[in-house]
Parts: structure tokens; C-alpha cells; sequence
């Protein structure tokens, strides 16, 4: 079937404009594992949701932020972060010593 103004068919204006295209996100378990990754290499200092959520962005770029956000809610996650209003202790600065300082240029 051929649309005469623009001549081009039907299913190619429905491909070109990407309509019945299948999105291919990640699944729930891959979310899971790599989450449980992002949680146990930040041990001391766990990621809030919204900080999870670039974490795992960068490692799973076809996450879709509404998946994560239903998995990030469950209890396992939610144990994981710190509570509402706490914040992280701060650790004293290490300074360097004199020999390491380059010189001013």
C-alpha cells in the first residue's frame, strides 16, 4: 500500500518512524545482580536510589528507569541504603607529604 504524498508504503512510514518497534530493556535479574554488584563494592558509603540509578545506567544502558525503580524498592535494596535524613560520617582529609606536592609552576 502506497501513501501518495510522501510515496513511500505504509510499513516503511511505520518502521521509519520507529511505531511497532520492540524495545529490548534488561530483565529484573539482570537489574538484581548488577545492583547487588553496585551495593557490595559501595559497602561503607551505599548509593541513594537516585545515585543507583546513574551507577547502573552506566553499566546497563538499556535499563529502563521505572524497572530499576521497582526493583531498587524491595526490601533487599532498601536494607542496603542508609535511612532518610542520614548522612555518611566524613573522613579526615590525608595529607601529603612535602616531598610528594609538586612546585608551583
Amino acid at each position: 500500500m502506497e501513501d501518495l504524498k510522501s510515496g513511500m508504503s505504509v510499513e516503511g512510514a511505520a518502521k521509519a518512524s520507529g511505531v511497532g518497534r520492540i524495545r529490548n530493556s534488561a530483565g529484573k535479574a539482570t537489574i538484581r545482580t548488577t545492583l547487588r554488584k553496585i551495593y557490595d563494592e559501595a559497602r561503607d558509603n551505599p548509593p541513594n536510589v537516585n545515585r543507583a540509578w546513574v551507577l547502573l545506567k552506566m553499566l546497563l544502558p538499556d535499563a529502563t528507569r521505572s524497572r530499576v525503580r521497582e526493583v531498587l524498592k524491595e526490601a533487599e535494596f532498601a536494607r542496603r541504603r542508609r535511612g532518610p535524613g542520614r548522612k555518611a560520617k566524613r573522613r579526615p582529609i590525608q595529607l601529603t607529604t612535602v616531598q610528594e606536592i609538586p612546585p608551583a609552576v
